[in-house]
């Protein structure tokens, strides 16, 4: 029950994340997915956002959106950068446009995150996919963390969330590399956690199952369900976890399904979960 009581305290006893961390979202990936329903519910909340992505398009199109949904006087903020390329160059030009809000930024999000076409096995995935899985996922998250996380200690408040996935529970058969990379984020949430306590500095991982985005395009799981949720559900009920739990799936259902993934023997687990995606090789 320990696991669940983060659903039910969250929502009889929201936090207000603006006076408990600060005004400003740093959010990566949020113009799709996951990461455009936690800006829109942030917005919601009374957030001011920071966009990072690398489509210019998207992002404006994404913050004209994000606008009708502001409280007064709060704003939308977007830099153009292309995550599976951060070199030191573009780092710095981020870090220099975060620098004249930087008393204001409470939360980063590093929710960007890419997967391949569908589940398949080592081999047979593409050296690209691999390339952008460790650069996205691993990478990107490091140097997203190094330019914002000296704000929050300087300002002795704050919370870094990584999202991770529920796949990352085990070594997940056929999703190899992508798992790998969740799993990372796992460990180095843990240790950053530890090192920034006495900084007043939050870290938080959020372990999703799927969701309804373009990353489970070559699942089974259309339209929505209670198993497979929306992105605007899930952000619903993810950001209502935040500050309260450091490790979470930040949905109820994704919780069940993980108390009966870590029931199941490995053996017999792997065998379960090769079967499942097979069907989706290429």
């Amino acid at each position: 029950m320990v696991r669940f009581k983060v659903f039910i305290w969250s929502r009889i006893f929201p936090i207000n994340l603006v006076k408990r961390y600060g005004e400003f979202v740093v959010l990566t990936g949020g113009t799709d997915g996951i990461g455009f329903g936690l800006a829109k519910q942030f917005a919601k909340l009374g957030h001011s956002l920071v966009l990072v992505g690398r489509n210019p398009e998207k992002l404006e199109k994404t913050k004209e959106t994000i606008e009708t949904l502001l409280k007064p006087g709060k704003s939308v903020i977007t830099i153009v950068a292309d995550l599976s390329n951060l070199d030191s160059l573009t780092c710095q030009k981020m870090e220099n446009s975060l620098y004249e809000i930087r008393d204001k930024i409470g939360l980063l999000v590093n929710n960007a995150g890419v997967f391949y076409e569908r589940p398949d096995v080592f081999l047979k995935i593409a050296e690209n996919d691999v390339d952008n899985i460790v650069k996205v996922n691993v990478a990107a998250v490091l140097k997203m963390t190094k330019i914002v996380l000296p704000f929050l200690v300087s300002n002795k408040r704050g919370i870094v969330v990584n999202v991770g996935s529920l796949a990352a529970i085990n070594p997940t058969p056929l999703f190899n590399v992508y798992t790998a990379s969740k799993k990372f984020l796992e460990y180095f949430t843990s240790a950053l956690e530890y090192e920034y306590k006495n900084d007043k500095v939050e870290v938080q991982l959020l372990q999703p199952g799927i969701v309804l985005t373009r990353l489970a395009d070559w699942s089974k799981y259309k339209p929505s369900s209670l198993v497979c949720p929306t992105p605007d559900t899930y952000a619903i009920s993810a950001i209502a976890t935040i500050g309260r739990s450091n490790h979470t799936t930040g949905y109820w259902m994704h919780g069940v399904m993980t108390l009966i993934i870590s029931s199941i023997p490995a053996p017999l687990l792997n065998f379960m979960q090769d079967k499942a995606f097979r069907h989706f090789r290429i």
